[in-house]
């Protein structure tokens, strides 16, 4: 199953580097290759599997840290700076022993729960705060801010933005990386102001709702992930108006409805990653249109119809992900060309050796 792109997307100062990458050699491809049939699929065909194999966080084990919603202020005047799994097990504890506080009364009782929400937020803000300030030389350097694995829950861009003493850095970041936290709620709205953006990862989080609109007004992002969410919804059209993009993947989310055919304007992208989501519908033939797309990943939808003939356009493609999902019809001859590893097998396109549907880079 294809997880990852083989273009791993860059992390700090990493740059995007083709030259590394490796892909196992192929069959040398018939000459002549006949078009494959393609039964009508009523169920998921897992047959179909054509793919290409590809900061400091501060020290928490203080036992004499306590949360106690009486003592606040002590609490932020030491800047503790702590993961968020030992804070959750602080305040599960201080919500066990508190007599007073029973959420399950919604009365009285629910303005103390308000309260301990309160507290988290100033937690995560402490954090991300704590982050800038610590590593502020080199973010305004590179106009990079690398909060990944900061076991964040919450990410309160507003209130960044309105303390005057972060507004300017953050607005004119081009890398933002919130990937593998635990971030809850949606995208915040207010990343529409970031316009310098090049690089957002909010990866690997627990963020749900729609994607949405506000992105479309980053026109300089070169490289959206957002993948491993709960995201719903459709994809939106607008995606289409980010024509520098370059790296885009939204899988394992819970989107549905169509692809949208508008991707088709992003000449420049290399990376396409739908897989996982609920998307329904033809793959659209305009994507054949990304003549740059090197790895295409749809698998694990509810896609349906044949596969567009016009993707054999896409000179530069070495990865196709196709699986689990209710294609028929006829596979193009021009694939199974260039693609030789790709055999017949019970009506059904099956592969040969390697569960590979690639070619190696020039």
């Amino acid at each position: 199953m294809f997880n990852a792109f083989s273009k791993k997307r860059p992390r700090d100062n990493d740059k995007i580097n083709n030259s590394d990458e490796h892909h196992p050699p192929l069959k040398q491809a018939k000459a002549e290759s006949p078009d494959i049939f393609l039964e009508p699929a009523p169920v998921v065909n897992d047959e179909l599997n054509i793919t290409a194999p590809q900061s400091d966080i501060a020290n928490a084990s203080n036992p004499e840290l306590t949360l106690n919603l009486s003592e606040t202020s002590d609490l932020f005047a030491t800047k503790a700076r702590y993961q968020w799994e030992e804070a959750q097990q602080l305040i599960e504890e201080e919500v066990t022993t508190h007599e007073e506080l029973n959420i399950n009364q919604p009365a009285t009782n629910m303005d103390e729960f308000n309260e301990l929400e309160e507290l988290l937020d100033e937690i995560n803000l402490n954090t991300i705060r704590s982050e800038i300030d610590d590593n502020r030389s080199e973010i305004e350097r590179n106009n990079e801010l690398n909060l990944s694995d900061c076991a964040l829950t919450r990410f309160d861009l507003k209130k960044i933005l309105e303390d005057e003493k972060y507004n300017t850095l953050i607005l004119g970041l081009n890398k933002l990386d919130l990937s593998h936290n635990m971030l809850r709620g949606s995208i915040p709205l207010e990343l529409e102001q970031l316009i310098n953006l090049k690089f957002l990862f909010m990866d690997e989080n627990q963020l749900n709702g729609p994607i949405p609109l506000a992105l479309a007004d980053l026109i300089n992002l070169e490289h959206l992930s957002l993948s491993g969410n709960q995201l719903s919804g459709h994809i939106p059209p607008e995606i289409g108006l980010l024509l520098n993009l370059e790296y885009l993947n939204l899988s394992d989310n819970n989107l549905s409805g169509l692809i949208p055919s508008e991707l088709a304007l992003l000449k420049k992208l290399e990376c396409l990653s739908l897989n996982g989501n609920g998307l329904e519908g033809a793959i659209p033939h305009e994507l054949g249109q990304l003549v740059n797309l090197e790895e295409l990943a749809l698998s694990n939808n509810k896609l349906t119809g044949s596969v567009p003939v016009e993707l054999k356009l896409i000179a530069k493609l070495l990865s196709l992900e196709l699986n689990n999902n209710m294609l028929s019809g006829y596979i193009p001859s021009e694939l199974t060309q260039r693609f030789p590893n790709i055999s017949e097998s019970g009506g059904r396109i099956a592969n040969q050796d390697v569960p590979y549907f690639n070619r190696p880079r020039p």
